[in-house]
């Protein structure tokens, strides 16, 4: 005669390693979670902060923030932008006097509020979206004061 735990052994250990696997993926999902959750949370802490400093290192750009407009175009430009050099966009040295913005001021700070609607009136906006493949983001939330601090921070 069979004992009970004979039979059901084989079906335990399978049913243990389905427990172990789950528990596994679970745990490697939480620890992908806490990773984002600690990035969003403390980005200037930590090994991110010294890939962050090697990343600005390469570039000719201080690592503190010194001024508002320094500041803004860290926030909402430097992801595209750089003061020296091409990224996804143009390199900004001497913008203020390339193309359109070299004639009127206030045209880079409506291209800066809306590039579409610049877009479309201006051929040498054009020529940009084609030669970077898509048009920049408006920044419809900069104020006309956040505006000018950009525009002088990149111009100085």
């Amino acid at each position: 005669m069979r004992k009970f735990c004979e039979v059901t052994l084989p079906h335990q250990i399978l049913v243990m390693n389905q427990i172990k696997y789950i528990l596994s993926a679970c745990l490697i999902l939480l620890m992908i979670f806490m990773g984002i959750f600690l990035y969003k949370t403390f980005p200037e802490s930590g090994i991110i902060a010294q890939n962050q400093t090697t990343i600005d290192n390469v570039s000719s750009e201080p690592n503190h923030v010194s001024s508002k407009g320094q500041q803004l175009f860290k926030q909402n430009c430097a992801s595209c932008h750089a003061i020296d050099r091409e990224l996804t966009g143009p390199a900004l040295h001497g913008v203020a006097k390339r193309g359109p913005w070299a004639e009127d001021k206030n045209n880079l700070k409506k291209w800066i509020k809306n590039p579409a609607l610049f877009m479309s009136t201006n051929p040498y906006a054009k020529n940009l979206k084609a030669k970077y493949g898509f048009p920049m983001p408006a920044q419809s939330q900069l104020s006309e004061a956040d505006i000018e601090e950009v525009i002088g921070y990149i111009t100085q």
